[in-house]
């Protein structure tokens, strides 16, 4: 991707949508490119000559990832991530798809694909917290929810909520991920069943690249609405669901868009 404005730009630009958005670097640069083309405009009308370009295009381009490939191919998909984690939110659907296609394509062809289920919950645990809800989040919207992900907070709360109104299958859930390299024990799981239960949900789902405690399991066996999902069959689900091959969509599955199931 090399640096330089798309069409979107232009639309929020006529649109004034940049002037009320967040003091961020792309809004930044959004503003400074609208008013050196609003100065070069004026100088090839009056002057018939163009004006030097003096400040940033809106989008800094990231073609240099490319050197990274044969010697870094980590640090290529670091890079590609970060990206995606700064821009997802405006970036055109387009260039949304073709990062996430080139990322998948540095996974194939550079690193390859994580075989049997360790590997895969290795994958995950690499994860940042936000990125493994992300990916949570994706998975209950392909199972048919709709799914909308909470802010960022540390409060042991709800992190993903996911509705169904199917008939037969009106629920609720109160969804907690927890990336960890420890087994999960009673008191984080206690928690989030009691903010379940304050909000009136019909389960309450906790979510963990790790394994759960013998208590914890004995708990959810006698409490129907508490459901857990560990790091190997939270990769049997993603298996079901995503193909076998989602490893190579990683970086998909951690950008999340809320999408209107109906």
């Amino acid at each position: 991707m090399h640096s330089g404005p798309l069409g979107i730009d232009i639309v929020r630009l006529e649109q004034g949508e940049h002037s009320s958005s967040p003091d961020t670097e792309y809004w930044r640069r959004l503003r400074d490119y609208q008013l050196l083309d609003n100065h070069r405009v004026r100088q090839i009308r009056e002057h018939g000559t163009d004006v030097e370009w003096t400040v940033p295009y809106p989008w800094e381009g990231i073609t240099w990832v490319l050197d990274l490939l044969n010697t870094s191919p980590d640090s290529a998909l670091r890079v590609i991530s970060a990206y995606l984690d700064c821009h997802a939110t405006v970036l055109p659907d387009g260039r949304l798809v073709a990062l996430c296609d080139a990322a998948a394509l540095i996974r194939a062809y550079y690193i390859g694909l994580p075989e049997d289920t360790q590997e895969r919950i290795d994958l995950l645990t690499g994860l940042t917290p936000r990125q493994f809800e992300h990916v949570v989040a994706n998975l209950y919207q392909r199972m048919d929810y709709t799914v909308t992900l909470t802010r960022e907070v540390k409060d042991g709360g709800i992190d993903v909520l996911a509705t169904s109104d199917e008939p037969g299958r009106h629920e609720k859930l109160s969804i907690q991920c927890k990336l960890s390299r420890r087994t999960i024990g009673v008191d984080p799981v206690h928690k989030h069943a009691y903010v379940a239960g304050e909000e009136k949900c019909t389960k309450a789902v906790f979510v963990t690249n790790s394994r759960f405690s013998p208590d914890v399991r004995d708990e959810a066996r006698r409490d129907t609405r508490l459901e857990l999902l560990d790091g190997q069959h939270l990769v049997l689900l993603l298996n079901q669901h995503f193909g076998t091959n989602w490893p190579l969509q990683l970086e998909r599955l951690t950008t999340f868009v809320e999408l209107n199931n109906d």
